[in-house]
């Protein structure tokens, strides 16, 4: 039974998830437009919709055109308040943050006035899919990293043109998450 539209294949054909009526809560399969089988989804119903809940949370809509630069460097040490409030705007951190589920969440901690920040996080499946289909099953690396500043920074650019109570973070919780070195951590603008 057809049920989620996703984004279209290499050849630009439309694509779609569909429930098994014989296997209700087994992986969703995956076709292109018309009849054609893809396989199996890594993704069951119940994890598709954790994903769009996810999504609800963090407030990430449809991503808008925002670019970061190429100018990034690996961070090794842990971040304080005092160094956070000193930082220009302009600054941002793209780390790896803990799940309780299989997949480690990119998070994009980014300064944007004198005293507000803003985050983004972007789930890893989202990132495989913009990531060169070459690269995709090779581990982690930097096309990942610049997939996920990608994606981050067009919903961080959609996100701060609505309210500030719902993106606006202060130094000292920003700290909280970046108190500690990480095994992935990017400094860029």
């Amino acid at each position: 039974m057809p049920l989620i539209e996703i984004e279209p294949d290499e050849d630009g054909l439309s694509q779609f998830l569909a429930i098994s009526l014989e296997e209700p809560e087994g992986p969703l399969r995956q076709f292109r437009y018309g009849p054609e089988f893809v396989g199996l989804s890594p993704l069951t119903l119940l994890g598709w919709v954790e994903l769009v809940c996810d999504d609800l949370e963090t407030h990430e809509y449809p991503p808008r055109s925002l670019m970061p630069t190429s100018l990034w460097e690996p961070v090794s040490y842990a971040l304080s308040e005092q160094d956070l409030m000193e930082f220009p705007p302009g600054v941002a951190f793209l780390v790896k943050e803990p799940r309780k589920s299989q997949y480690a969440l990119w998070a994009l901690y980014a300064k944007v006035a004198p005293e507000a920040w803003a985050l983004r996080k972007v789930h890893p499946l989202v990132v495989k899919r913009a990531v060169p289909p070459e690269f995709r099953d090779g581990g982690e690396n930097i096309h990942h990293m610049f997939g996920a500043i990608n994606i981050a920074t067009k919903k961080l650019h959609f996100a701060i043109r609505r309210a500030p109570e719902l993106w606006k973070k202060d130094a000292a919780s920003v700290a909280d998450s970046l108190a500690r070195p990480r095994d992935f951590m990017w400094r860029g603008k």
